[in-house]
């Protein structure tokens, strides 16, 4: 009788305990799963919306991050043409992503336009101008031509930014380029009632070209004797043209 008892009395002890360490167990679990989902509440339940630094000064970009609780991290530098030295270009993440507190916001700042030392192209020629503009960055601007005493043919002789100035690269450097002297002009004079071998010698030493001879009989002129020309008196003519002439029989 007194071990049954003794029997009762333990199984009673056990479910106790049991019952204990299952309250116990779940109270504990309860404890973490509040823990775990507090903590992931206040993690990601705190979303910042990153402003737009763009354009800014470092200084004023940090003092906007700061305001948000975030940071600011150096990213890099590039040069702009549009934005001065020292100015936010960009940032990652972009303005109006969602970001956590207390994270970091990398920008790259401008170094502004790039400034380049203009050569000095001035006696050389043209193809040899512009790859020295190539090779210092540059590029060429406006080429205009000119007959002119101060060069060769296809010789820069004027350029615009000056040699040794800054260019910022953008409108390029402008070149003036020698279409060499300029071919004297001529008057036409009239050659009718002289000989054809004089005259052709005489047009020939200043450049001019003796086209087609037709022969035609004359009344009352020698044999060799320039009847008509063309062009006719008073045309202007220069090195190179040709003149045609009908000379008598």
């Amino acid at each position: 009788m007194a071990s049954a008892r003794s029997r009762r009395g333990a199984r009673r002890l056990v479910a106790a305990a049991a019952k204990f360490v299952v309250i116990t167990v779940a109270f504990v679990a309860v404890l973490i799963a509040s823990a775990y989902f507090s903590m992931r509440w206040a993690l990601l339940g705190r979303q910042f919306v990153v402003p737009d630094v763009t354009g800014m000064t470092v200084p004023e970009a940090q003092e906007t991050m700061a305001r948000q609780e975030l940071f600011l991290e150096p990213g890099g530098e590039r040069h702009d043409d549009r934005l001065e030295r020292g100015r936010v270009l960009a940032q990652e993440p972009p303005a109006g992503s969602s970001i956590k507190k207390f994270r970091k916001v990398k920008v790259v700042t401008s170094l502004g336009p790039r400034v380049f030392r203009i050569p000095d192209l001035t006696g050389q020629s043209m193809r040899s101008g512009l790859m020295k503009l190539e090779s210092a960055g540059l590029r060429a601007g406006p080429i205009a031509y000119a007959h002119t005493l101060l060069g060769e043919a296809d010789v820069v002789i004027a350029q615009d930014p000056l040699p040794s100035g800054e260019s910022l690269g953008e409108g390029g450097v402008s070149l003036l380029v020698s279409k060499g002297a300029r071919e004297p002009i001529y008057v036409m004079p009239d050659l009718a009632g002289r000989r054809h071998d004089v005259v052709r010698s005489a047009l020939e030493s200043r450049g001019l070209r003796i086209g087609a001879i037709r022969r035609a009989r004359g009344a009352g002129t020698d044999r060799g004797l320039i009847l008509r020309q063309y062009p006719e008196a008073g045309y202007p003519v220069a090195a190179g043209d040709i003149v045609s002439l009908v000379v008598s029989d």
